[in-house]
């Protein structure tokens, strides 16, 4: 026998024992954070409510069982809920409806829709409502409990890359702009304000002060797609400028530059009047 397995006086491999409680010490690390989420149900049938209540709660520290959507409402004033569990055909408002009203007002609460009475088009009303997942009736206690869980690790991994990528802004400008000076801070706050927003972006200053690295900075920060294209129009003659435009090869590079913020600021400053309005027709 190899001197890396050794067997233990219970028969067991060390090294697998080893294993066995690193992985109950990882399912016990998941289960302790899931006793602390709350779940919400909604459901006009009395046995779904009961059956869910008891199989949930004995992983999840609060969970709420209510039958209809104005129920539902009232207790959401009191409590927070990590998640909500709903049947789509509800007395009054439908389920789908309700999550619906809830997305409107900015409410990003998971859902997993449940149904007896499932369709193409119910299905895609889930989605469109923003729906995590879909289980149809009647299902195991095993099925609701894998999707809970999915839920829940998206929920985490979500929250965990928020952190992280505060934590890196903090420690990294991905601007590209370097300055201590006052000055230069709100210059660098302006550019991670102004950049999410699809607004059109009209960049001043003198030659040489970093126009084009303030342009660059707003089209990386932004969800702008594609790469940076810098054009400068000033370095070009009104001939050449239009033939960029007007041939065919090149009219890809053409549009793709008009999109970044560098194109638009050096077309207004620098190209001819004349040979503006003959390529932007």
């Amino acid at each position: 026998m190899s001197e890396n397995l050794r067997v233990g006086s219970d028969g067991m491999p060390q090294q697998s024992r080893a294993g066995v409680e690193k992985s109950v010490a990882a399912e016990s690390a998941i289960a302790g954070g899931a006793r602390m989420k709350s779940i919400l149900v909604v459901d006009d049938e009395a046995g779904i409510r009961s059956f869910l209540k008891r199989g949930l709660e004995k992983q999840f520290g609060l969970v709420e069982v209510v039958e209809n959507s104005a129920a539902a409402d009232e207790i959401r004033q009191r409590c927070y809920f990590d998640l909500i569990i709903s049947d789509i055909k509800l007395p009054g408002k439908s389920g789908v409806d309700w999550i619906t009203e809830l997305r409107q007002q900015g409410d990003a609460c998971d859902v997993i829709f449940i149904t007896a009475h499932a369709d193409l088009d119910t299905a895609i009303a889930a989605l469109r409502a923003g729906a995590a997942d879909f289980i149809m009736k009647p299902f195991r206690m095993e099925q609701m409990l894998a999707a809970v869980e999915r839920c829940i690790e998206r929920q985490q991994m979500q929250r965990e890359n928020f952190v992280l990528k505060r934590q890196v802004e903090h420690m990294y400008d991905s601007s590209g702009l370097l300055g201590e000076c006052e000055l230069f801070q709100n210059i660098r706050e302006l550019i991670r304000r102004v950049a999410p927003t699809p607004s059109t972006v009209m960049i001043e200053g003198e030659s040489g002060t970093g126009k084009e690295l303030a342009a660059r900075a707003i089209h990386d920060l932004s969800n702008r797609k594609g790469s940076f294209v810098p054009v400068n129009c000033g370095a070009m003659t009104a001939e050449l400028l239009e033939s960029e435009c007007a041939s065919t090869r090149r009219i890809c590079r053409c549009w793709r530059a008009i999109s970044s913020p560098r194109w638009r600021r050096s077309w207004g400053y620098r190209c001819p009047t004349s040979a503006m309005s003959r390529s932007c027709r």
